[in-house]
């Protein structure tokens, strides 16, 4: 648990780290718990994270920090389309390996995991895939200020990841 704590602190001073991730299938996935070193994806040109569909309702998004922001509240998740492209050039074209998802939703003042709003991704390996981020309770109106963020990492096998961090708004 340590550990992931240390990640998502780090996933807050930049959008785009490395971090540990073990190989697994199924639906939704928290962050796992084991600790193990890890490459950066092989790749040419910039590849990186795209997000589609968010900043819905966020007035402020910190593109230094975060992917993309969105807002949600009990009944009213928010849906996102996800992918990593090696060619850099967004979700539509260009070469996409297949991922297994990961992610883990984190209080930005305490930088500590939040069970309130929760993360699922489908398809589950895949890539692209959709990221659908749920308050499973009410929550209190952050009105437009990101106060939580979700960290994803997208792992094509256990030593190769990709990670970045969703701003996420309250309502």
């Amino acid at each position: 648990m340590r550990f992931i704590n240390i990640c998502a602190s780090s996933a807050i001073a930049a959008s785009l780290l490395l971090s540990a991730c073990s190989n697994s299938s199924g639906g939704s996935q928290a962050l796992p718990s084991s600790s193990q070193a890890v490459a950066p994806m092989a790749h040419s040109g910039h590849p990186h994270l795209t997000v589609i569909g968010g900043r819905k309702n966020t007035a402020y998004c910190d593109y230094s920090l975060y992917l993309t922001c969105v807002t949600v509240a009990k009944g009213s998740p928010a849906a996102l389309e996800i992918c990593y492209n090696e060619s850099g050039s967004g979700c539509s074209s260009g070469y996409f390996p297949s991922l297994t998802w990961y992610e883990g939703i984190y209080s930005v003042k305490k930088n500590k995991l939040y069970k309130k709003i929760v993360g699922s991704f489908y398809p589950n390996p895949g890539n692209p895939s959709e990221d659908t981020i749920t308050a499973k309770k009410k929550v209190k109106n952050s009105h437009g200020v990101v106060t939580y963020y979700q960290y994803v990492e997208g792992c094509l096998n256990s030593t190769e990841c990709i990670t970045g961090s969703i701003g996420i708004a309250t309502q």
